[in-house]
């Protein structure tokens, strides 16, 4: 899209005329994101400000891109704007969009206002709060996040729990006790890929409770990625005959990140 022959008003329009939920849109978002002038700041700060829900979400969907920029001097208050949104708006979709863009700009100041909607009645919604405290949690991570997370994993969406899990067994490097036994719990669950995300992250914790695990889940033959991903991470001899069965099952050809099947089989077979 020919940016210089196209006014940001013009993709604005274009924008909101295909609507949040058609895949283009998104193409023109990013096209406004790349402009990233003043204009487009304050078309974004103007749509936030409207009382139309479809022209809040594209204002904090293009906003969502401002804190990329390492100094931007507009993320500070592309912050504030996307949180006060959060704050004064009814809708779900909105709360969800902004909750997004929120974990986007990655400034720590936002979580308490994300974790304000841990328990909300959107699944959507609670989705995104998952999505967002990774970025949010900062160095050290807090406590606060760590347990919203370990919350948020037993969710009843499996959605939810699936990017909970990710979130605290694979963004996050925390560990505890508590951690451990809220990720062993996941184990078991199979709804998603809820599951593997459990075993990655043991895996990266070294826990040697899930490697009987996850030479299960090798040997049942239906392993996914994760499970192949949690064997690279956490390499046992004792995982060569399984992986060596999904390699000879053409494994790598049903998976898109087959790969990691012949990564998993370098390293353990490296092991003295």
């Amino acid at each position: 899209m020919a940016t210089e022959k196209v006014s940001v008003g013009d993709l604005v329009a274009r924008a909101l005329a295909l609507g949040s939920r058609v895949d283009t849109y998104w193409d023109v978002v990013h096209t406004l994101q790349r402009v990233g002038d003043q204009s487009v700041y304050t078309a974004a700060r103007d749509l936030c400000r409207s009382s139309d829900e479809e022209r809040q979400i594209l204002g904090v969907d293009i906003l969502s891109e401002f804190g990329r920029e390492e100094g931007n001097p507009r993320a500070a208050e592309a912050v504030e704007l996307v949180s006060d949104l959060v704050r004064r708006t009814q809708s779900s979709r909105v709360v969800g969009a902004s909750l997004r863009a929120l974990g986007l700009l990655g400034d720590e100041s936002a979580l308490p206002q994300v974790l304000r909607h841990a328990h909300d009645v959107s699944p959507e919604v609670r989705q995104q709060v998952a999505r967002a405290i990774p970025s949010l949690a900062g160095n050290p991570e807090r406590e606060e996040a760590l347990e919203a997370l370990i919350g948020l994993m037993s969710d009843p969406a499996a959605d939810v729990r699936d990017w909970a899990t990710f979130g605290l067994g694979s963004q996050l490097q925390s560990d505890s006790s508590k951690i451990r036994t809220a990720l062993l719990e996941r184990v078991e669950d199979e709804e998603g890929s809820v599951d593997g995300e459990a075993l990655v992250g043991l895996a990266l914790r070294q826990d040697e409770r899930v490697a009987g695990k996850i030479v299960r889940r090798l040997e049942r033959g239906d392993a996914g990625p994760l499970v192949v991903e949690a064997a690279a991470t956490m390499p046992r001899r004792r995982f060569l005959p399984a992986l060596y069965a999904l390699q000879q099952d053409a494994w790598d050809r049903r998976n898109p990140r087959g790969e990691i099947l012949l990564v998993a089989i370098s390293v353990c077979e490296s092991l003295p």
